[in-house]
């Protein structure tokens, strides 16, 4: 299980080799984080950067897809105004 205090360290490894994984794999590593999304909630700032980051990427429709719906469950959080706020910058 992880810690919320290991995430940044975390995606600071993922971000490492995502240009160099196929995109089947990088939809198995966006999923996983869309279960840390909902796990840790209060990590929204790291997880939304990271997300923000990888949709700016090459890649195809369904990862870029799947990127923006796990932003969106992040951002649709209860009490979490703030991070609505960050995605939707993100987004635009």
């Amino acid at each position: 299980t992880t810690a919320e205090y290991s995430i940044d360290r975390l995606l600071s490894s993922i971000t490492e080799f995502m240009t160099e994984i196929a995109d089947e794999l990088k939809i198995v590593l966006v999923t996983a984080i869309e279960r840390v999304c909902k796990k840790f909630p209060k990590k929204y700032e790291s997880l939304l950067n990271f997300l923000s980051m990888a949709l700016r990427e090459e890649g195809g429709y369904t990862y870029k897809n799947k990127i923006v719906d796990c932003m969106l469950i992040l951002m649709k959080q209860k009490d979490m105004n703030r991070a609505k706020e960050f995605g939707l910058d993100s987004l635009c």
